[in-house]
């Protein structure tokens, strides 16, 4: 949702501040001053278990605002205008009921710029050849809007014990009467051991608005330049709203871990089948950083459907779907086709 900050005024001309990825500084957009942000790296994790016993929140400072056509939310702080949906860029932006969760403690600032994430976006759709020229066109012209999506990262240690059944599929030769006939057998074994793993940064999304595998897709963030959470980081842009409670995001995260160890275990038995495994998965040593993340989003739309675009605000890999146009991809094979049969025609000549 788009928010015209006014918690910042210019101390020289009492204009709007907004922060600027270039400097790491809040700038004023009337005359162009700038202001140093007081704050520092988040360079320690937290006790997760002290998260759950007393999660800080901010409430006090900030209101939930809903998007009534794509059901988007963002939050927003008390001082912020709410002018419309940074996604849809609907006008029915309404002020909600309901709070805004637990307050992040770190911010992965933007490194890119606005313009600089255009850029991207422009060389990433220069690449696609098949994309419709007045999709390109609609797409180039709709801003780039920030918004930070909050994650949070955890670091685990887990110890899991295993038993199971490893199956090898083997091809047996016998000779009967000159002929040699082949057969499959499958030989089966216990096995058990003992899987330790370390997993760093393991990052979960706790909001809706972006898919699994969107957020996939614009990875990786870089964590270790996160910053002390400061309100000042996230003036001009929006910070979209947490839709898990830091349970949800805890089990989400278990079941990643446990994707993960049942392949690292199945990778121990290569060339085999592991069958009816068994886990016991001890966990231990959870810290996590609840980080905000900066993506530019964008959005066109094309014969009725509507298209997002995704840049990641600190790398600017940019990833989204976009229509195909038929007529170029038949001109594409076409001249393809023409080619082969010029080709063809000189090879001929000279044969």
């Amino acid at each position: 949702m788009k928010a015209t900050t006014v918690r910042k005024k210019c101390q020289a001309c009492n204009g709007n501040m907004s922060f600027d990825p270039a400097s790491k500084t809040l700038v004023c957009q009337q005359c162009g001053a700038s202001l140093s942000i007081l704050g520092g790296r988040s360079t320690f994790d937290k006790s997760f278990r002290a998260l759950l016993a007393n999660a800080p929140t901010w409430q006090k400072d900030t209101a939930v605002y809903c998007c009534h056509q794509c059901g988007a939310k963002s939050v927003i702080t008390k001082h912020d205008l709410i002018v419309e949906c940074k996604y849809c860029g609907a006008k029915n932006v309404n002020k909600t009921k309901e709070l805004p969760g637990v307050r992040p403690d770190t911010v992965v600032t933007f490194d890119l710029t606005q313009q600089s994430a255009k850029n991207q976006l422009h060389r990433w759709l220069a690449k696609r050849i098949f994309i419709p020229n007045e999709f390109r066109s609609a797409l180039e012209k709709q801003p780039l809007n920030g918004i930070y999506f909050p994650a949070f990262t955890f670091d685990v240690d887990v110890m899991t014990k295993y038993n199971g059944i490893e199956v090898q599929s083997r091809t047996i030769s016998a000779t009967i009467d000159g002929k040699t006939y082949e057969q499959s057998h499958k030989f089966r074994r216990q096995i058990s051991g003992i899987d330790n793993q370390r997993f760093d940064d393991l990052l979960v999304l706790t909001n809706e608005e972006i898919t699994p595998q969107v957020f996939n897709m614009l990875q990786p963030f870089d964590l270790v330049q996160g910053q002390a959470f400061n309100y000042d980081y996230l003036t001009g842009f929006t910070v979209s709203q947490s839709s898990k409670d830091p349970n949800e995001a805890w089990e989400e995260a278990k079941g990643i871990m446990e994707q993960a160890v049942r392949k690292k275990i199945a990778q121990k038995y290569k060339g085999s089948a592991v069958e009816d495994l068994q886990k016991e998965m001890g966990i231990v040593n959870v810290t996590y950083k609840y980080a905000l993340l900066p993506i530019y989003t964008s959005h066109a739309e094309h014969k009725g459907n509507r298209y997002q675009i995704y840049v990641n605000g600190q790398t600017g890999k940019v990833y989204g779907k976009t229509p195909k146009s038929g007529w170029k991809i038949l001109s594409f094979f076409a001249s393809l086709g023409a080619i082969a049969v010029g080709l063809g025609i000189v090879l001929a000549m000279f044969l």
